[in-house]
């Protein structure tokens, strides 16, 4: 039993972030299911709390198409654990190992749905980073397939790993699913997340990812300098837009690739222009010479939220602050009535001495 509510039934996964369990709530008897963070995960509590913040935004999310977390806590030995959806189905590394690699119209009805979730998140300045096929996890719905992205959030307690470079040497990522940036140790940001979906839509239809080699150095060398080949070029039946598309997407310089995941599907499915736009090179321009985009309202109400609560901790703090010097010297007006008393105690001891002496003379 977890946290007093939640039964853990059986065991349903295994990933390199922790263990997740098929579970009931204890009172309600709803289905759920439990995720268990590994140990290293659980240490750093600067860490523990990036991720607390970034699950709190993501319950935000209004898309479908992301798995609904309900719970956040520790176990009693110290763990953290998650609570969320039970999902019903298999992840898109599951569908490839037995399919090998998808039709087009799949693949861009799949990647549609993931930027639908991945795209909200980054509206609400949430990162992913972590995006690969054992991530993105496909139910059946009236013989509709639904997606559901996983683990959003979880990059954060590794944000700090990431941002030196860490973590791409280490088990905790697939070196296959990276980005050059963060081959090279450079911090991460949407359009990593960008290059991350344009991998996943390489592998769909080619059936492995654009980058595969003899070890994890050697893979991420290749993000940096290889270039990949295009798909159109190595595949029938794939459009020009769809093989455009992932190529751009998977552009070495962040600024070249495209601005926004939804811009990234908008031309892998044919609706929005393949090639940068007048609009999108003003703002790579921009970006180049330093000056910062008008920031959307997403990001506006995200930054005013920001402020808002380093606001109200500074006003905590300074009410703490003013607390505990009352009370100080609240102590110190206790310890010089406790003195004078003692004192007046003395005083009256003396007296009384005094007059006991004068009375035996």
């Amino acid at each position: 039993v977890i946290a007093n509510r939640y039964i853990l039934l059986e065991q349903i996964g295994e990933g390199q972030s922790g263990l997740t369990y098929r579970a009931e709530h204890a009172v309600l008897r709803s289905r759920l299911a439990v995720k268990i963070l590994h140990d290293e995960l659980s240490q750093d509590e600067q860490a523990v709390q990036r991720y607390h913040q970034a699950i709190t935004t993501a319950a935000r999310i209004e898309s479908d198409n992301v798995v609904k977390v309900s719970d956040f806590g520790r176990t009693d030995d110290g763990k953290l654990f998650v609570a969320m959806e039970l999902l019903s189905g298999e992840t898109l590394a599951e569908i490839l190992a037995r399919e090998g690699r998808l039709e087009e119209e799949r693949s861009v009805t799949i990647l549609e749905q993931v930027s639908d979730a991945l795209g909200e998140a980054h509206e609400l300045g949430l990162l992913h980073g972590d995006i690969r096929p054992r991530n993105i996890f496909i139910s059946k719905r009236r013989n509709r397939e639904v997606v559901k992205l996983l683990d959003l959030g979880l990059a954060n307690l590794w944000a700090r790993a990431a941002n030196q470079g860490k973590r791409a040497n280490g088990s905790a990522v697939d070196p296959r699913y990276v980005s050059p940036e963060h081959a090279k140790g450079q911090p991460i940001d949407k359009q990593s997340d960008v290059y991350a979906l344009g991998l996943v839509g390489y592998e769909l239809v080619n059936g492995s990812p654009p980058f595969v080699g003899t070890g994890t150095f050697d893979v991420l060398s290749k993000h940096v300098e290889a270039r990949p080949l295009v798909l159109a070029d190595k595949l029938d039946l794939i459009s020009e837009h769809y093989s455009g598309a992932v190529d751009r997407a998977l552009a070495k310089r962040p600024e070249r690739r495209y601005p926004t995941v939804e811009r990234f599907v908008e031309a892998l499915s044919g609706r929005g222009p393949v090639q940068e736009t007048p609009e999108e090179k003003q703002l790579r321009e921009k970006r180049r010479s330093g000056m910062q985009p008008a920031v959307g309202p997403a990001q506006a109400e995200a930054k005013a939220q920001a402020e808002a609560d380093a606001k109200r901790k500074a006003e905590e703090a300074k009410k703490a602050e003013e607390d505990a010097k009352r009370k100080a010297e609240e102590a110190k007006k206790a310890e010089d009535a406790k003195r004078k008393a003692e004192e007046a105690k003395k005083a009256e001891d003396a007296k009384r001495k005094a007059e006991e002496a004068k009375k035996a003379e």
